[in-house]
This record gives C-alpha cells, sequence and structure tokens, in this order.
C-alpha cells in the first residue's frame, strides 16, 4: 500500500512561458513548411496582408456560420481559459480535478467537431485534423494517468495537448482566409 500522495507544487511562470515561446517556435515552422510548399510564391498572402486592418471583432461571421463551426469555437476557447488556468493554477485539489473533467470534455468536443470543418482544404481533411485526431487519443491518456497517480506524465501530456491543441492550432485559426481572420482582420 502506498502513501497518499501529496498534491504537487504549482509549476513557475517561465515553465508556462518557455513553453509557449516553443509553440510559436513550431508554429512558425509549420508555416515556413507551407510557405516552401507552396514554391515560395508568396505574392498572394502580400496581397491579402495590405488589406487587413485591425478592427472590432465582427461577430456576425460566427452567427453566421455553421454549428459545427460555433460549437468547435465555443469549446475551443473556453478550453483554452480553463486550461490556462489549469496550468499556471493549483494542483492537485478538487477545483483542479473538476476543472480537469470539463477541460477534457471540451478538447474531446473541439476535437471531434472539427471533423465537420473542412473549408481549409476544399472539403478533404487538412494537416491541423492530425491534431484533432491525436486530441481524441490523448484525452483519455491525461486522465488515465491522472487517476494512477502518474502526475510527471499527465503533467506532460496536457501541457502538450494544450500547447499543440489550442496555442498551435488557435495561431493556424487566425491564418487569412480562415474565420477568426474574418473576424479580427477582415
Amino acid at each position: 500500500m502506498s502513501a497518499p500522495h501529496a498534491p504537487t507544487k504549482p509549476r513557475s511562470a517561465y515553465a508556462f512561458v518557455w513553453k509557449f515561446i516553443s509553440g510559436l517556435i513550431l508554429t512558425g515552422g509549420l508555416i515556413l513548411i507551407t510557405v516552401l510548399a507552396s514554391g515560395g510564391d508568396l505574392s498572394g498572402m502580400s496581397r491579402v496582408l495590405e488589406r487587413a486592418h485591425v478592427h472590432a471583432p465582427n461577430l456576425r461571421a460566427i452567427a453566421e456560420s455553421s454549428l459545427a463551426t460555433q460549437i468547435h469555437l465555443s469549446a475551443a476557447i473556453t478550453a483554452f481559459f480553463i486550461g490556462l488556468y489549469q496550468l499556471l493554477g493549483p494542483k492537485g485539489r478538487t477545483p483542479h480535478r473538476l476543472l480537469g473533467y470539463i477541460w477534457l470534455a471540451l478538447m474531446l468536443t473541439a476535437a471531434i467537431s472539427s471533423f465537420w470543418l473542412r473549408g481549409l482544404n476544399h472539403g478533404m481533411f487538412s494537416f491541423i485534423h492530425i491534431l484533432s485526431g491525436w486530441t481524441v487519443v490523448v484525452a483519455p491518456m491525461i486522465l488515465y494517468a491522472a487517476r494512477t497517480k502518474n502526475i510527471k506524465r499527465h503533467r506532460t501530456m496536457a501541457t502538450s495537448l494544450f500547447m499543440g491543441g489550442l496555442v498551435v492550432a488557435g495561431l493556424f485559426a487566425f491564418m487569412p482566409g480562415r474565420l477568426l481572420w474574418h473576424v479580427f482582420f477582415g
């Protein structure tokens, strides 16, 4: 019989900032790969950026989007803020556990609803859907790691899912032509 597990101490803000910067670097690399795959022709991108301007959010674009898009966006935004609190807040107590269940449910909702969103690749799945599949696989593993008291694995997988499934995918959601681009810049 093992001793009861003490709550883990809060992680430093430096660890979170480092992971955030790593996610930005990864996203930059993915964008570079996309540019190189297009033959380096950025003329279309430069025209889009010239027309971009920051303005008050155009929420009508969200209201006019499909139900799957609205569900996906609502789940992802809520999961982002709960996940941010989970990463920076106290661990091992009842609120962390309860919010963890809610966060996993929101992540699964965002991932599953994304399979109905195929506008990026002309009706086909895109490379971003790999993150959705990854989320569906990893979410139960995060829960299992927490339930079996494998806190190091739980922390690593939850942080990775937050960075990949929300930060990296979220940055791609702001690419020109996508819904969030039109909401804030279009």
